[in-house]
């Protein structure tokens, strides 16, 4: 990097900063609540099922898997496979068939795809991220970074859906406040990413509904998820997330994809040039 170079990124860093702080210091407006700072999933990668409904699809039956990075006695270990539940009645045929492959794949040793081991964008899966996320709140916007590539949300509060949104990684989200709860609506998403750990797919039809509450100990933020999409799931189906309140400055987190699988160990197949190109 030459001196020129290192200058402007130094200054865009410092303006950025100065951005962030700022909107920081408006995210305890007066009758909004507060989910301002740092939080820390406590899902272990996975969806919770909610109090009543239908919930997310669940390991397949007869299979099971570990928390991340521990086992059952809390011992560390390598997490097995997440095997999904392609028989569930949330499931169309459609998904029900892509999830089976994943599932398959997982029963012979391999990991199903999950974009936060590729440094994929994480689409509606970033919700179990195990990085911190940060909510920065202002009277406009609602920005929800995650901590992994530095990866933001943009959520504008009391605006309508625009006609036809162009499908993205994490589509378009409109939120309001109701009470002490951020409500955030979400379509446009792509057809690229996936729900959950398992591999669980979606269409570009996918309407995401999410609710944010910090729970009465103020030390929890919890996410009622509700999830419709016509053409992967039979149902409407909710799930629960939830993260302590963390204290870490944000990190510096540059994903790097890896060479081998993390759960067995075995490299992939990394292309080779036959000849030099010069």
């Amino acid at each position: 990097m030459n001196q020129k170079t290192s200058k402007l990124a130094f200054l865009f860093g410092s303006v950025a900063l100065s951005a962030v702080s700022a909107a920081a210091a408006q995210s305890a407006s007066p009758g909004y609540p507060d989910l301002s700072g740092s939080w820390v999933s406590t899902n272990s990668t996975g969806l919770l099922n909610p109090a009543t409904g239908p919930g997310p699809v669940g390991d397949l039956e007869g299979y099971s898997h570990f928390g991340f990075g521990v086992d059952e006695a809390h011992r560390r270990n390598t997490s097995r496979p997440w095997i999904g539940n392609y028989r569930s009645p949330i499931l169309t045929p459609w998904a029900a068939d892509i999830l089976k492959k994943e599932a398959d794949t997982a029963i012979a040793g391999e990991d199903p795809f999950w974009a936060q081991s590729n440094c994929w964008p994480g689409g509606p899966a970033a919700v179990l991220w195990a990085d911190e996320h940060y909510f920065v709140q202002t009277p406009r916007v609602v920005y929800i970074v995650y901590a992994r590539d530095h990866e933001v949300r943009r959520v504008y509060l009391n605006q309508s859906h625009t006609r036809n949104p162009a499908p993205s990684w994490y589509g378009e989200s409109i939120g309001h406040y109701e009470g002490d709860t951020l409500v955030v609506d979400t379509i446009g998403f792509n057809d690229k990413s996936l729900v959950d750990r398992y591999g669980t797919p979606h269409s570009a039809d996918l309407h995401l509904i999410e609710r944010y509450k910090v729970l009465s100990d103020g030390k929890t933020l919890e996410g009622i998820l509700t999830y419709s999409d016509p053409k992967a799931f039979s149902t409407t189906w909710s799930a629960v997330v939830r993260y302590n309140r963390g204290s870490e400055p944000m990190p510096e987190a540059a994903c790097a994809e890896a060479a081998g699988n993390p759960v067995t160990g075995k490299f992939f197949r990394l292309p080779t040039a036959s000849k030099a190109d010069f």
